[in-house]
């Protein structure tokens, strides 16, 4: 594809994303429209918690049907594309997808925090200790899988976007065009699982520390779990709850 090809197929990607960027800002201006509805009181708890679980829903949709849509065009524009044309634009594709995700992601707690504006208010005396929980992953069977799989050639069905150093990249385009890899992706991605392999001590300790902290957050529960016990036997003072979620 010419060069102007190649710029005309940049610009139909960019202008996807733009037309989703500007369906998002609707919805942040909803939003706003409505967190000043909260606090000026115009707005009841229920109907609060409707809009919101709207805007919540309409958020997720949006993110969706934009993933579907760029993977839609990429095809679309990849019949003219050279393989590395192709891998450029999908670099750019990953890169503004991100961009959206962490804008949809930033609305998301917006929402969130926006059902504390009308929270139905407690009683006085009570304190209230939320103790969030730590949901740790099984990074023990993680590293363990990862450790005992074999490289294979064939590219990873994962898309993660990432940035590295030019000078790393110009050693993988090097060993690319010695024909050592099919392409960038399957360069970027041999030399990572090389590095987990390369640091198998380093991960074990890890795996070590994740599981000393697992086991003093199950301390920790047990005696929150104690603590209310203890206060739900008072009869009379001022009364503590303790809400562990």
């Amino acid at each position: 594809m010419a060069a102007s090809g190649f710029r005309e197929a940049e610009r139909k990607l960019r202008d996807l994303y733009s037309s989703y960027e500007e369906k998002l800002r609707s919805l942040e201006k909803r939003l706003t429209e409505l967190e000043e509805k909260a606090r000026k009181r115009e707005v009841g708890f229920g109907e609060l918690v409707g809009e919101l679980r709207s805007l919540r829903f309409e958020a997720r949709s949006l993110l969706g049907e934009c993933k579907l849509e760029s993977r839609r065009l990429l095809k679309e524009l990849s019949a003219g594309l050279t393989r590395e044309e192709l891998e450029e634009l999908e670099e750019l594709s990953e890169d503004l997808l991100e961009s959206f995700e962490d804008g949809v992601e930033d609305l998301l707690e917006r929402v969130e925090e926006a059902r504390l504006l009308l929270e139905p208010r407690r009683v006085r005396r009570e304190i209230r200790i939320e103790i969030p929980e730590i949901r740790l992953p099984d990074i023990g069977k993680i590293i363990e899988e990862s450790l005992s799989a074999a490289w294979r050639s064939s590219p990873s069905a994962v898309v993660s976007s990432t940035r590295i150093l030019q000078a790393d990249l110009k050693v993988i385009d090097a060993l690319v065009e010695a024909g050592v890899f099919r392409s960038r992706n399957e360069g970027i991605a041999y030399f990572v699982h090389r590095g987990i392999e390369c640091s198998r001590d380093w991960l074990e300790k890890v795996k070590a520390k994740v599981e000393e902290i697992r086991r003093l957050q199950e301390e920790i529960q047990r005696e929150l779990e104690g603590f209310r016990r203890e206060e739900d036997s008072q009869e009379s003072g001022p009364r503590f709850r303790v809400k562990v979620e």
